[in-house]
């Protein structure tokens, strides 16, 4: 009878403990407890190539505008003994053929293209390839051009101040800003000379509305390239420009003007003062406790509590087994 209770007892408590356990094993565990996990992002690419001769541009997009005259095709093939290709600037119809023998039936390619070389220069451009003579085709449109304006800012004094990145072959740019009826500002645009030319760059340089008296004014600032023997260098996208606000330092709205900014404001009397917690009370950081959406889920514990609590549940078990068993012996023995 003993040994029956004592064995009832004991696989009470495993069950107990193993219910427990089993319950702690399917609780959701945080983010934290995810020690030494990789931040960042990993970008994997799979190439999956076909059965059949195929053909895919993977680079430029259709759209890429570009100063760089050393232009990548990238190359995605399957079953390719031969891949022809054709390159047309469509702005000025002159174009270039060649073809590409790979050395492996599927891979990837950059095809280099210089567009300065064969006559091609600025315009917009249109790339036809084809694979095994006419197997699959694939295109891409895109443009080259000699320059790209960036945001216009403004100097201290309130000048628009622009930044321009240039091609390789351009060696000046002429600047000029028109008025909301198109009428130029300047009497002759601002010219503006490369510093280095024969390289892709940035160049800044401030227009000088100020010493022009120019009006407070909503302005466009339009820019034109040219080589170095003077040529305007064409841009397929159209007139590089971008727009500007101007506010005279002389009108009614600039600095020396009736209406010009307020006194500032006096930096020991911040806008935004801090509010003191005035019921001296610390907030309270609760650990994220995740939610398994169980029967014990109101409990509030984690994975580890469960655990501790089979265990001390199988302590207390065994030794009230114990005890009872005890004083059962001693029972017998009186």
């Amino acid at each position: 009878m003993q040994k029956s209770k004592k064995r009832i007892l004991g696989i009470g408590g495993l069950a107990v403990v193993g219910a427990i356990t089993a319950y702690a094993i399917t609780v959701p565990m945080p983010d934290v407890d995810a020690v030494g996990s990789v931040s960042g992002e990993v970008n994997l690419r799979v190439n999956i190539f076909d059965s059949v001769a195929s053909l895919d541009i993977t680079s430029p997009t259709n759209g890429t505008i570009t100063l760089n005259n050393n232009m990548e095709i990238g190359l995605f093939y399957s079953q390719a003994v031969k891949i022809s290709y054709t390159i047309t600037n469509t702005t000025t119809g002159e174009s270039k053929n060649g073809e590409y023998l790979p050395a492996e039936l599927n891979g990837t390619y950059a095809l280099p293209i210089d567009l300065n070389a064969n006559g091609l220069g600025f315009g917009r451009y249109r790339f036809d390839s084809s694979i095994n003579d006419g197997a699959d085709y694939a295109s891409v449109e895109f443009y080259y051009i000699p320059l790209k304006m960036g945001t216009v800012a403004n100097a201290e004094n309130g000048d628009p101040t622009v930044e321009i990145e240039y091609a390789s072959t351009v060696n000046s740019v002429d600047i000029q800003a028109y008025d909301s009826s198109n009428r130029p500002v300047f009497s002759n645009p601002i010219n503006m000379p490369i510093t280095n030319p024969g390289i892709i760059g940035t160049q800044i340089i401030t227009l000088p509305f100020g010493d022009n008296h120019v009006s407070s004014g909503q302005y466009t600032i339009a820019a034109i390239a040219k080589n170095a023997a003077g040529d305007v260098l064409p841009s397929a996208t159209g007139i590089v420009s971008s727009e500007a606000n101007y506010v005279s330092p002389d009108g009614p709205d600039g600095p020396d003007g009736p209406d010009g900014p307020d006194e500032p404001d006096n930096p020991d009397e911040p806008d935004n003062p801090d509010i003191p917690d005035t019921d001296g009370d610390q907030d309270e950081v609760t650990p994220d406790i995740p939610k398994t959406g169980g029967f014990l889920a109101e409990l509030n514990m984690s994975r580890f509590d469960y655990l501790i609590s089979g265990l001390i549940i199988f302590t207390v078990a065994t030794v009230l087994a114990f005890i009872v068993l005890r004083k059962q012996k001693n029972g017998h023995k009186r």
